[in-house]
């Protein structure tokens, strides 16, 4: 993994099991701060809890909680609150998500293939720290694929509607790359009884990451990595974490995709 290593630890994940952590078979849930979040499962919600296992089909809603997710291999995802997402299958070395509504921030080891799928289309990325927002305001849906230092591609949805525009970086069923330091922005309008996301005249761009954010997804990056998902698990003589040592530690907070205004974005890259 890229992300910086801090050793750190977390009262929060204390009482976690190594050996759940290290299956590649499912999703677990690292973290969750404050409690709150919840999985509905067949039907039917419960409360969600650090150490519990998730399962192809699980709904996660976060609620206020920001929830950490172990997944293929052990590579991280963070869920911010205000997030709804759709654990679509996980096996050895790939994880497929969807993304109704929210934000994620993830770090992915060179092992792990993650895809993000929403209303656009579907993110793929491997081996860095990445970013997915979907957001909806009073304009329509903004969805931001970011691109800190990993490998991450874009592939719209095959009912993608770009009738609006005469070109068009995103297209139904086409894949492009994101570069390093770079983020997609696509707004539109989605209709759900349809199925189609309609990009908005002037609604798709690639942009450059600005400094603070970049930042600040460093910052979640290195919270990950100092959560102790059973790689280095402690024996069962250790004692306990201090709770007073880690009372001020904070899930660092990422900005949200309605900071980005609707027409004005800085162009990066010609989209080719």
């Amino acid at each position: 993994m890229k992300s910086l290593k801090i050793s750190v630890v977390l009262s929060l994940i204390s009482a976690l099991a190594a050996p759940v952590i290290l299956s590649a078979q499912g999703a677990i849930v690292v973290a969750e701060d404050p409690d709150g979040g919840i999985v509905v499962r067949g039907g039917s919600s419960m409360a969600l809890n650090a150490g519990d296992s998730l399962s192809s089909g699980d709904v996660v809603k976060s609620n206020n909680s920001t929830i950490v997710l172990s997944v293929c291999d052990g590579s991280l995802v963070t869920v911010y609150p205000g997030s709804e997402l759709t654990v679509a299958s996980i096996s050895e070395g790939q994880a497929v998500l969807s993304l109704t509504k929210g934000e994620l921030l993830g770090d992915t080891s060179s092992g792990c293939s993650i895809s993000v799928a929403n209303v656009v289309g579907t993110a793929d990325i491997s081996n860095g720290v990445y970013g997915v927002l979907l957001s909806e305001s009073n304009e329509g849906w903004t969805l931001q694929v970011r691109n800190l230092d990993g490998n991450v591609t874009f592939t719209g949805d095959n009912q993608l509607d770009i009738s609006n525009l005469t070109a068009s970086i995103v297209e139904p069923g086409v894949t492009m790359s994101i570069p390093a330091g770079e983020e997609m922005i696509v707004r539109g309008v989605y209709d759900a009884d349809g199925d189609i996301f309609a990009v908005a005249l002037g609604g798709a761009a690639m942009a450059l990451i600005g400094d603070e954010t970049a930042g600040e997804m460093q910052a979640g990056a290195a919270y990950m990595g100092s959560l102790d998902t059973g790689d280095d698990a402690p024996s069962g003589d250790d004692e306990p974490a201090d709770d007073d040592d880690d009372e001020d530690e904070e899930t660092p907070e990422v900005e949200n995709a309605l900071d980005v205004p609707w027409y004005d974005v800085e162009t990066a890259s010609d989209p080719g």
